[in-house]
């Protein structure tokens, strides 16, 4: 059975672990009701759409949550779109909700900034860990066989060949046919996805 994404009650992201020992302070002087607003600003100047913020702070009739609320569950999970991929950013670093949603509202400003940089091929990397799994999905597993082999790429032995840019637009060339919208499917994404994660650690420049 999937679960739906709301804004209450929290619906913390599948594949995220939970934060075990949290910290009791934060640097962050701010509300709830000011991180809550300046995330939600963050996130529509970053271009994001159908934006949902998920807490354990229950809705008021004008669909916002109320400002002065401090739930025992501190953790928030926020959802959007952004060129048609949907992505999900959630902390619970923090033993106050104000604090996580602050952190969040910083890591889309953050995202902001190498995006007003000019760097696209870094900004691309660095949200690519965020997109959403579909809801009730299991998380990724690394590649059960070896990269290279899910790649296509077995002829192709040692650092000679080892670059990004060659691994990169191999991933692009096999993700046209094993992405689930182009008749493939989430197993055969997931494990193209995991390949290309150990081919990049592995890679030279």
């Amino acid at each position: 059975m999937t679960k739906k994404i709301t804004a209450f009650p929290l619906r913390w992201p599948d594949g995220w672990k939970r934060t075990t020992n949290r910290k009791r302070a934060s640097a962050y002087k701010t509300s709830f009701a000011a991180a809550y607003d300046d995330t939600l600003r963050e996130l529509r100047l970053f271009g994001a759409t159908a934006i949902v913020i998920s807490t354990e702070v229950p809705i008021n009739r004008n669909g916002r949550p109320y400002a002065d609320a401090d739930p025992a569950e501190p953790g928030v999970a926020v959802y959007f779109t952004r060129k048609q991929q949907p992505y999900v950013l959630a902390c619970d670093l923090y033993d106050r909700l104000r604090w996580n949603m602050r952190a969040v509202g910083l890591a889309i400003a953050g995202l902001r900034a190498v995006e007003r940089s000019g760097a696209a091929h870094l900004l691309d990397r660095a949200v690519a860990g965020f997109a959403a799994l579909p809801s009730g999905a299991p998380a990724p597993q690394p590649a059960a066989r070896p990269w290279r082999e899910v790649m296509n790429l077995e002829g192709f032995q040692g650092p000679s060949f080892v670059m990004r840019a060659g691994i990169e637009a191999q991933y692009k060339q096999l993700a046209r046919t094993r992405h689930p919208d182009a008749g493939g499917s989430d197993a055969a994404m997931a494990e193209l996805n995991a390949a290309r994660e150990e081919a990049l650690r592995e890679c030279s420049e």
